[in-house]
Formats: C-alpha cells, structure tokens, sequence
C-alpha cells in the first residue's frame, strides 16, 4: 500500500510495452503504484486567503516579469506571456494564478478611469 488509500496490483502491460496497475480500492487503473490513482480524492490546495489589512495602504513600486526562481518555486515549466510580478513597498509581491490552486500563470487585468480595460503581459515588460 502507498501513501495514499490505493491498492494496487498488476493488470497486465499495454501493446506500447506501458504497465498497467489496477487500484483494488477505487477499481482504477494507474500507470504507476506509487502514485494515487483517478478514484482517488485529495484536498485542493487552497493558499491561505488575505483581502485586506496586509494589502491596505501598500504602494506597488515596481512591475516586472517573473523570474526563473518564481516560476520555478510554483512549479511552471512553461510560460504564456502573462507572467507579472507586481512589487510592493514592504518587500512582498502580487501576481496571479489560474486557479487557487496554482495550476500556472495567470492574466491581470487594469481597468483604468475611463473605463478601459488592458491585460499585463510579460512579453510587453
């Protein structure tokens, strides 16, 4: 047993020469033991949630593209273009993901004063 709550044992091997594990738990195949298979459910990480007193009164002090370390830390091996990091005074830094789970780059988007609406790109910085 993993980990995980899957079971597995050996189902048999694909025409492509693949291995096929069959979860006795879920009734699913994997590709792999060590991982969990599709019937298993996990908890999606949800970053802790901060809407006001940390940002209130923050000054953005600089706009930039993300590093290799950032995207790295996040886990992207990939970029769209949309990778902004927006700079605050206090040392700390905003910018966006796909879903709160953090499944890649985001877009932001700055509406400005007369009602239109521009996206930042990182290719543009």
């Amino acid at each position: 047993m993993s980990g995980w709550d899957c079971e597995y044992g050996f189902d048999g091997t694909d025409t492509d020469g693949t291995k096929w594990y069959r979860c006795i738990v879920h009734e699913e195949l994997a590709p792999s033991p060590d991982a969990p298979c599709a019937g298993h459910q996990e908890e999606p990480y949800m970053p802790p949630s901060t809407t006001e007193e940390p940002l209130v009164g923050r000054t953005i002090t600089n706009i930039r593209k993300m590093t290799q370390k950032e995207l790295d830390a996040e886990g992207w091996n990939f970029t769209q273009g949309f990778e902004v990091v927006l700079e605050l005074d206090d040392g700390g830094s905003i910018y966006a993901m796909q879903d709160p789970e953090g499944n890649g780059p985001g877009v932001m988007i700055h509406n400005d004063t007369d009602g239109r609406s521009y996206y930042l790109g990182a290719y543009e910085l």
